[in-house]
Parts: C-alpha cells; sequence; structure tokens
C-alpha cells in the first residue's frame, strides 16, 4: 500500500519588523494580516496540520483565537539575520519530539496576503506528481533589463535583446507566495530550495509581498474593492 505523504504547512511570523512595526499582526481591511494566510491554511484538507512559527506571544495569542498551531521561536532564530530555513527546521525537531513525522513541509510567508487557494491547491498537486524535490512560485518578467557593470557604465543585462516586448525572451522572478519542500531534502541540504526544485508561474496580484506601507495600502486596496464586486 503506497505511502500517503503527510503535509505540514508552516508560518512563520518573526515578531521583529523595522520597515513596519507589527507588521505580521498589523491590521489589513479588518484584521491582522497572518490571519489571511491561516484561514487559507486551515481551508486546504492535504494539510494535515498548520502551524505558526513565532518568537512573539502577540502573534502567538493572534495565532491560536484563529485555530492554528504555535511553535515558540528561540530568540537565536528570531534575528534580522536568521533564516527561514532555521525556523522550519526548529518546527520539525518539535514535531520530531512528539513522535509526529512529516514527508513535506510548506511555507505560507504571511506577507502574501493576496495568494488564493486555488493557486496554493494547483502548487501542492503539481508538486505531488513531479519528480522536484522543492517547488517555488515565481513571476514572468519581459522587462527590458540593465546592469551596473563598472563606474559610469551600464548597459543591458543581455545584448542583442528586442526593443519589442512581445519579441523578449521570458524571465522569472521568485515570488515567495509559497514553498514546498521534501522534509528529507530541508534537513539535508539546510535550504528551502532543493537541488530539483520546479515552479509554478503566479500573476503579479499574488506575488504581492508585504514589506512596506506602501504594499499595505495597495493590499487593502485590492482586497476592499474585491470585496465591493463580489456578488453576495
Amino acid at each position: 500500500m503506497e505511502h500517503k505523504k503527510r503535509i505540514l504547512a508552516v508560518i512563520p511570523a518573526r515578531g521583529g519588523s523595522k520597515s513596519v512595526p507589527n507588521k505580521n499582526i498589523k491590521n489589513l481591511a479588518g484584521k491582522p494580516l497572518i490571519c489571511y494566510t491561516i484561514e487559507l491554511a486551515k481551508k486546504i484538507k492535504a494539510f494535515n496540520k498548520v502551524v505558526v512559527s513565532t518568537d512573539s506571544e502577540d502573534i502567538a495569542k493572534i495565532s491560536r483565537a484563529s485555530d492554528s498551531d504555535v511553535v515558540s521561536r528561540p530568540a537565536e532564530l528570531s534575528t534580522d539575520i536568521s533564516r527561514t530555513e532555521d525556523a522550519l527546521l526548529n518546527v520539525l525537531e518539535y514535531y520530531d519530539a512528539i513522535g509526529e513525522k512529516f514527508d513535506t513541509i510548506v511555507t505560507l510567508e504571511p506577507t502574501s496576503p493576496l495568494r488564493t487557494i486555488e493557486t496554493v491547491l494547483d502548487c501542492v498537486n503539481h508538486y505531488a506528481q513531479s519528480s522536484c524535490d522543492s517547488l517555488i512560485t515565481v513571476v514572468e518578467d519581459k522587462g527590458y533589463l540593465w546592469q551596473n557593470v563598472g563606474t559610469n557604465h551600464f548597459s543591458p543585462l543581455f545584448e542583442n535583446q528586442s526593443r519589442r516586448r512581445q519579441d523578449r525572451r521570458s524571465l522569472y522572478k521568485e515570488a515567495g507566495v509559497i514553498y514546498i519542500t521534501d522534509v528529507k531534502a530541508l534537513i539535508k541540504n539546510r535550504s528551502i530550495i532543493g537541488e530539483t526544485p520546479c515552479h509554478y508561474v503566479v500573476n503579479e496580484r499574488e506575488s504581492l509581498d508585504i514589506n512596506s506601507y506602501t504594499d499595505f495600502f495597495i493590499a487593502e486596496s485590492t482586497l476592499i474593492n474585491k470585496t465591493r464586486i463580489e456578488p453576495r
């Protein structure tokens, strides 16, 4: 009998934020930012468990009220230079200590409130049907890209690019909407992106990553307008 892989969804939510204080629990269109991600994750039946990793008691309190598990993150894993991977490994160690094992870890940053259930489900299904050890979301980019190659020397990133957007080849920018990683690969490489990653293209709207007050304004405007035009 084939083993059904167990999936752990982790929402990493550090308390400190220099650009926007208390960003992860700042009110966005009527509720704390992190609640958008928790509520979405809780609706996905493929996830065996949803957990918030945090060093903040305020974030923990809001997360528990939203019916999410919480794993306390040590201070040494909660600095400005701390890696998401270390927080994920800390969560895995916590569950391993109480006898819970997982095959796949899904990382959902709380700063992507515009992601949709459809996108997350598509990513989970795409990953499950692939032979990849990880999945990243990307945004297609056909811009005319330039680079600084020295003092007073600015040149196109690619020579002989067409001035017509339609004729340029697509490039892809990492979006951060969702990451999916094989647990064994994460432990081995200590990287959220494995040795054989696959990708899923998301649109610009879903790729919004809140890191500034301007991002908050854009997200809030989008959410409010979406509510207004949706049929009741």
